[in-house]
């Protein structure tokens, strides 16, 4: 007699306690066997099993009461391969309850209709796959496993955007790609309660659906009439509510968002996802009417957005790049909205490709633009709105919370919650934070600063300290304070920008509005026609190599780039960046500093970006050359000192050399002056820089600014300075 055979036996002949008949039956067989034979026998619906009183419960299944479903026959015909699977995922990680359905089926080809049978029948499948899996574990480590299910990645159907889901998708998997918006701290829910009736002492076990309120549902007594069984205890699971956005945006032109619910895993506040999830209806009171939300089996974090590139794809991304001005010709295309400016556009798209991962180096690079009213700036961030993970804001309505992330109090599907709402930072995590109006809005300068230095965003509130990943370049602009750019100051003059936080930019440029009939005539005529084509349909089609070029393809390539090339700095190319680095600081030995290791580092990433858009592993001297021709430019533009008629870097970050005594003497005035006095007047400054150094009231109004950027004094009331 078999162990399926004996355990309906005893049912038969009164002993219906499980506990019992696993006692009786474990002298004679093993013990894990005894359990897959009862397990088999449910799936088989031979028997059912119910908690009564504390104690489970087998009774024979009866030919009129529920059969055994077609998933429960496929999954118990296949038990030996999914345990096959589930031994291999142990072994290798005994933590590991994830059933990758694409990794099965690459093992088990033979069952590749597995992906629809449990894409149709979720929760049946997966508490049948949740069951093998307790027995996979029980056999393998002679223990019990106290997970409440399983979870599932990776269908084998297309993935859907959060819009294309509706409502004949309604209790069946679907997969969709999503970033985190909001998401609430961990909750729990009651998957079942026991209730006791205070009639006859019996106790009942029952499971409850999502929505099910335990304290309201109504339980009759199965041994007694009572209709009104009384909760006695419940069994709780971890439960978080997100609201996560769809990453592309639709053709309707937004990003749409949805309700998704996770279940006993770890709390996650920002990120990107690639959910499995089931979308459930929740009805609104008196009415036929559903809203969906998203109950996931199962998530991973990802890093981009999965962009399905082909074998024709490849081939065209090969032919552009070898074009030798593919870099040029990109950047121009990406930023086709835009007239001229070829050494800034270049920049910005070599912004987009992003550098190489180096443990906790900064990849990316940032770009800070100064630009005379009316340039563009602001036309050149938008179009950069169309690649993924791109986030735009401007600083002047800017906050705290909404660049980094914030904690507050929201309504949920659930009642009022603390939620963690990532901040631009953390949603644009991999891609490129655009800020415009830069410096109108110095209290969130701090926050920025510190994103872009530690690559995280971190929120403090309520004795909740979060570090959310924020590895994202920074495309800054402002005007100058004075109206224009002013190649005579420095840039500390211009804008009011700590030296810190100035030096977390690898290329600064001006960009000034200079009147040139011959230029000025182009610019109109490229405004004037790019209209026109617009409103007929005619744009011109770009080609490069044969390859007509979409924003499509632009995406594509930047994607295939990031995730291909990992190029290193070849002998000759580290001869060539080491050599440009040493003359430079050869000409930094008469006072004025050309350059230091923060450029040195700028030019770097650049050099192996420069590589990386021209689909190579490793940097040669072309890539390397033309790295330092661009950090060149930047630095004539910003660093040239007139006075000196010398590059000087300390005109950007500091006080050049031409300007570094007359800084000298206006602090030793205020030093002079705070000994007897707390504070002291602008008056007394500019008469004694004026008497005593020759200089002017002007210089000194300037001299006072900057040194109260970086910080080496302060004005505790309008008109009156003192040291710090």
């Amino acid at each position: 007699m078999s162990i399926s055979e004996e355990i309906l036996k005893l049912i038969e002949n009164g002993i219906t306690e499980w506990d019992e008949i696993y006692t009786r039956l474990i002298n004679n067989h093993k013990k894990n066997a005894v359990s897959m034979a009862k397990n088999r026998l449910i799936q088989q619906g031979k028997i059912k099993e119910e908690t009564i009183n504390g104690k489970k419960i087998l009774s024979i299944q009866h030919e009129n009461e529920e059969l055994i479903s077609d998933v429960d026959a496929y999954l118990f015909e296949h038990s030996q391969e999914i345990k096959e699977y589930f031994k291999l995922i142990l072994h290798q990680n005994p933590d590991n309850r994830t059933f990758n359905i694409k990794e099965f089926i690459l093992s088990f080809p033979h069952l590749a209709e597995l992906s629809d049978i449990i894409k149709n029948n979720p929760f049946e499948a997966r508490n049948i796959l949740t069951n093998i899996y307790k027995e996979t574990y029980e056999e393998l480590f002679a223990e019990e496993t106290n997970i409440t299910h399983i979870f599932i990645t990776n269908l084998l159907t297309s993935k859907k955007k959060l819009s294309e889901i509706g409502a004949n998708d309604i209790g069946k998997l679907v997969e969709f790609e999503c970033s985190i918006v909001q998401a609430s701290k961990n909750k729990s829910r009651t998957t079942e309660a026991e209730y006791l009736c205070f009639e006859c002492g019996t106790k009942r076990t029952v499971k409850l659906d999502f929505w099910e309120d335990p304290e309201k549902k109504k339980v009759s007594c199965p041994n007694c009439s009572n209709q009104r069984m009384t909760i006695d205890s419940k069994s709780r699971i971890t439960f978080q509510e997100l609201i996560v956005q769809q990453l592309e945006v639709s053709q309707d032109g937004k990003q749409h968002t949805a309700s998704l619910f996770l279940e006993d895993s770890e709390p996650i506040y920002s990120g990107k996802l690639r959910v499995v999830a089931v979308p459930i209806e929740k009805y609104k009171k008196g009415t036929s009417v559903a809203d969906i939300h998203l109950y996931a089996f199962g998530y991973e974090e990802i890093d981009n957005i999965d962009i399905n590139i082909t074998e024709d794809d490849i081939e065209n991304i090969y032919k552009i790049a070898k074009d030798p001005e593919v870099i040029e010709k990109l950047a121009n295309y990406m930023l086709r909205e835009t007239k001229g400016m070829d050494e800034v556009k270049k920049a910005i798209f070599l912004q987009q490709v992003k550098g190489v991962e180096k443990g906790d180096k900064r990849r990316n690079l940032n770009i800070l633009l100064i630009t005379d009213p009316g340039v563009g700036k602001s036309t050149m961030m938008h179009q950069l709105k169309k690649l993924p993970n791109t986030k735009y804001a401007t600083m002047s309505g800017a906050s705290g919370a909404g660049l980094i992330g914030g904690i507050n109090k929201e309504k949920t599907e659930f009642g009022e919650s603390w939620v963690v709402k990532p901040g631009i930072y953390a949603l644009a995590d991999g891609g490129t934070v655009c800020l415009d109006e830069f410096t109108h809005n110095k209290e969130v300068m701090p926050y920025v600063h510190d994103a872009m230095e530690s690559q995280m965003a971190k929120i403090t509130k309520m004795q909740n300290n979060l570090e959310l990943p924020a590895r994202c370049a920074t495309l800054a602009a402002c005007n100058p304070k004075l109206g224009r750019y002013d190649s005579n100051l420095s840039v500390m003059e211009q804008v009011p920008i700590k030296p810190e936080t100035l030096s977390r930019f690898d290329l600064i440029f001006p960009l000034r509005d200079v009147p040139d009939n011959e230029n000025d005539k182009d610019i109109l005529k490229f405004i004037i026609r790019s209209g026109n084509e617009k409103i007929k349909g005619t744009e011109k089609k770009i080609k490069i190599n044969g390859v007509e070029l979409s924003d499509e393809l632009l995406i594509k390539y930047l994607h295939y780039v990031d995730e291909n090339f990992k190029p290193t700095i070849s002998d000759e190319a580290e001869e060539l960046i080491i050599d440009y680095y040493l003359k430079m600081r050869e000409l930094s030995k008469n006072g004025a500093i050309t350059i230091t290791t923060r450029q040195a580092e700028s030019l770097i990433r650049l050099s192996e970006v420069v590589a990386k858009a021209r689909l190579k592993n490793e940097v040669d001297t072309e890539d390397a050359r033309e790295a330092i021709e661009l950090m060149q430019f930047c630095l004539e533009q910003i660093s040239y000192d007139p006075e000196t008629g010398k590059i000087d870097i300390d005109k950007v970050y500091g006080i050049p050399k031409s300007k570094r005594e007359k800084s000298e003497q206006v602090l030793k005035i205020i030093e002079d002056e705070n000994k007897c006095k707390d504070i002291v007047s602008e008056e007394i400054i500019f008469e004694r820089a004026e008497k005593e150094y020759n200089i002017t009231i002007e210089e000194v109004e300037r001299i006072l600014e900057v040194l109260s950027i970086r910080g080496e004094i302060y004005s505790p009331k309008f008109g009156y300075w003192r040291t710090t």
